[in-house]
């Protein structure tokens, strides 16, 4: 007798509990919905991380740029720990950010041969780019060479950087060979004048190696680290002019120790011309502006052999542009580097920050780099050897332990045979850890 109603309740419940359930699909498919949204939004932002935190000033405005005509979004991030520890990190748990600029050295190296970088061997972009500095991007890709694992935006250079008030007050020409040189720094040390402000305090021991990068450049052939890898040769026989010149370099140096000055302070009395040159880069020209703008300055190739042919610019990759083979959004994050290549978007950061490009037609105008402009027009460049060290090889180390050494009054010869050892030491020590084909 009640069987009937018993059954029309069971099928009451049956529709309700179907109604919840679709209504429950409907909302997870809702909820699938928007998460597809989140992640689409998610994707189209493009991490942009810098190696360098000096140039963010300048990628932060064409960032922004961008941003405003584009439905993406481009974020900078950079990093407060070391640079090649942090991106060794990422790229051990295939986190490489969307899009990293950074400089080419051995760090850049190491990423490379982890293949995790999009290879632009193949690709239009590359159609604007000076053809000097793709060689150089490929010989820095290691064991991978041949291919070009980013796109060469910006590039710095190094030589003598000259207070013209300095040389003219004292009738001086800017020198063209090593022997000129000295001439000039003898005839600055007989009127009480620095030749050379040299700034190697404990913070700021990096600048000792734009003197060996320079000399290195000039005074071994070009094929020296290619064998020097195959255990062909040895820094100990073929370096030894470099370290020879570079003690002659620290005989001309400020009187006060060269170990407590800092960069900054160095640069400040190089403008107020209590020093004629100082071995650096154009990276050092602003800030030597920012303490008297009025100075003149010109920065000259390094003259360190006494055959003009032989001298050259050291100029290599300051800015290059790689995107990870991980990232969810390539195809924006190679639209984000069109737009830097963009004429006038090279041109503004090459004047942002005093550097030059490999986009063909962009040039630096400031008359504090007309002395170098022939020879980066003429290709008359070389890279700095540094670049091709093994990522632990630490040139600062074994450089700052040579002039200490010097100040102690080691004999010259001894000094120089002693550090040159160390250097195949250390070489030959981390050799086995990576990989590096150089042709």
């Amino acid at each position: 007798m009640y069987l009937p109603l018993l059954t029309f309740e069971i099928t009451l419940f049956i529709i309700y509990s179907m109604k919840v359930l679709k209504l429950c699909i409907f909302t997870l498919l809702i909820l699938a919905l928007f998460c597809g949204c989140s992640s689409f939004g998610k994707t189209n932002t493009i991490e942009f991380f810098l190696a360098s935190n000096d140039k963010e000033k300048a990628f932060k405005e064409l960032t922004e740029k961008f941003n405003e005509e584009n439905k993406c979004k481009v974020i900078i991030t950079s990093t407060n720990s070391d640079v090649k520890t942090f991106l060794h990190s990422k790229a051990e748990r295939k986190m490489l950010p969307d899009i990293i600029a950074m400089d080419g050295n051995s760090t850049f190296t190491t990423l490379v041969e982890s293949g995790q970088l999009v290879d632009f061997s193949h690709k239009k972009i590359l159609e604007n780019i000076s053809p000097n500095y793709i060689d150089q991007i490929s010989l820095v890709s290691g064991s991978k060479a041949g291919s070009i694992y980013g796109v060469p935006y910006a590039t710095n250079i190094s030589g003598i950087i000259c207070n013209t008030d300095v040389f003219e007050k004292y009738s001086v020409p800017f020198p063209n060979t090593w022997d000129e040189l000295i001439a000039a720094c003898e005839i600055f040390k007989s009127n009480g004048i620095a030749p050379f402000e040299m700034t190697l305090d404990e913070n700021d021991t990096w600048t000792i190696k734009p003197a060996w990068n320079n000399l290195a450049s000039i005074l071994t052939s070009t094929d020296f680290i290619s064998r020097r890898y195959k255990k062909e040769t040895t820094f100990f026989k073929e370096c030894s002019e470099i370290l020879e010149k570079y003690s002659t370099i620290l005989d001309y140096t400020q009187s006060t120790d060269i170990f407590s000055t800092s960069y900054s302070e160095g640069c400040r009395h190089f403008s107020r011309g209590n020093a004629a040159m100082m071995i650096n880069g154009n990276w050092t020209l602003p800030i030597i502006r920012k303490f008297s703008p009025e100075t003149k300055l010109n920065i000259i190739p390094f003259p360190g052999s006494n055959d003009v042919e032989k001298n050259c610019v050291n100029s290599g990759l300051d800015v290059i542009l790689s995107v990870s083979k991980t990232s969810k959004n390539k195809k924006n994050a190679i639209k984000f580097i069109e737009f830097l290549l963009q004429p006038e978007n090279s041109q503004f950061y090459i004047d942002e920050q005093y550097a030059f490009s490999a986009v063909k037609g962009i040039e630096q105008r400031n008359s504090d780099c007309k002395a170098v402009m022939d020879f980066v027009k003429e290709g008359k460049i070389a890279d700095y050897p540094d670049h091709y060290y093994p990522d632990n090889f630490d040139l600062t180390a074994l450089l700052m332990e040579f002039a200490h050494n010097k100040s102690k009054k080691i004999p010259n010869k001894q000094n120089v045979s002693v550090t040159l050892l160390n250097f195949d030491r250390s070489f030959d020590s981390i050799l086995t850890t990576r990989t590096i084909v150089i042709e």
